[in-house]
């Protein structure tokens, strides 16, 4: 019987990280393992996958777009409407444009996202729309599908909005709503409180991936181990087994292959903690590399993917394991510095 195979998805453990860190990390004591890995490793490109590019990179049959999927797995029951992401952001104007900015500073709490979801539908609540919040995350139900569909929000932040808006007539509708959900969020108290107590106001929501209850699909990893509600969903839907994330491979279930979330190193960059991504290297060090080396030598997976958005990944196995002449090189040489 052939070994399982584990897919572990750890965004930002290289990179991008500021110049100053790229030589601390030679100040870490030993990061053997995963310079072997990186050095006999096969490659693979990543580029900006987030959980759903590895949801679709990991699928049999087509995978649903996110927005059911992520319903589902924050309890929502789909029924027969549409459902969207819904990500809070800050829209800033900059001249004649307006910027979309997203990320750890436009998040709410529970109770924020709850009382900017209540304002919001009851201006909308009427026209077929609702802003669910669970446990500070949102999603869209729609009792018809949106007049556009807009890309998700890692393609978004930071960026313009007329680049990924219909011009013209065809994107009137759809940037008057945006104006209307930017003045109605901006005037809201919990926006005050946040400007106030110096915190970036929520003062819009960005709405992508929507779908309806999907169709019966497949993922080639029956067993999905995350915090993230998309995966649950995912597995729910499909049939799978989910689980919550593990700090280390050894704690990963044998038996079928796996596929594991890890953002230790992702959560640091996005806080602006060096000292914490540099904290999470030494621990990847020692709790997945390490791990991965033991674990393919005696059998336990037959591969072990690596996967580093948005740096490129790498897939082991025994065999490259052996590929000795592969020199390994300092992490340096493989981190995106900026």
């Amino acid at each position: 019987m052939t070994a399982p195979q584990l897919h572990v998805l750890a965004p930002g453990l290289l990179g991008p990280v500021p110049e100053g860190l790229v030589g601390a990390t030679r100040q870490l004591a030993d990061l053997r393992a995963l310079e072997i890995i990186l050095a006999r490793g096969r490659r693979i490109e990543t580029g900006e996958m987030d959980a759903a590019g590895m949801l679709r990179r990991l699928a049999v049959s087509t995978v649903p777009p996110p927005g059911p999927l992520l319903a589902t797995g924050l309890g929502c029951e789909l029924g027969e409407r549409y459902w969207y992401c819904a990500t809070p952001c800050h829209l800033r104007a900059d001249r004649d444009r307006v910027l979309l900015q997203s990320g750890p500073d436009t998040v709410p709490d529970a109770d924020e996202a709850r009382a900017l979801a209540e304002a919001f539908n009851a201006l909308y609540r009427n026209d077929g729309l609702e802003l669910v919040a669970v446990d500070g995350r949102w999603v869209l139900a729609a009792a018809q599908p949106l007049s556009i569909d807009p890309p998700d929000a890692t393609a978004v932040n930071g960026r313009y909005l007329d680049d990924f808006l219909p011009a013209g007539a065809d994107g009137a509708p759809w940037r008057a709503f945006l104006n209307e959900t930017q003045m109605l969020l901006h005037g809201h108290p919990v926006n005050e409180r946040r400007e106030s107590d110096g915190r970036t106001a929520i003062n819009g929501v960005w709405f992508w991936g929507g779908g309806a209850r999907p169709a019966p699909f497949r993922l080639s990893a029956r067993r999905l181990l995350s915090d993230e509600p998309l995966w649950h969903g995912a597995v729910t839907l499909a049939g799978g087994e989910s689980g919550p994330g593990v700090e280390r491979l050894s704690r990963v279930p044998t038996g079928e292959d796996a596929l594991v979330q890890w953002d230790d190193a992702e959560r640091a960059l996005l806080e602006g903690d060096g000292g914490g991504w540099l904290s999470a290297l030494a621990d990847f060090e020692r709790d997945w590399a390490r791990e991965a080396e033991s674990a393919i030598g005696n059998g336990t997976w037959q591969t072990v993917s690596f996967y580093f958005p948005p740096v490129a990944g790498v897939s082991i196995s025994r065999g490259a394991l052996r590929r000795f002449w592969r020199r390994r090189r300092p992490l340096a040489h493989y981190l995106d510095a900026q």
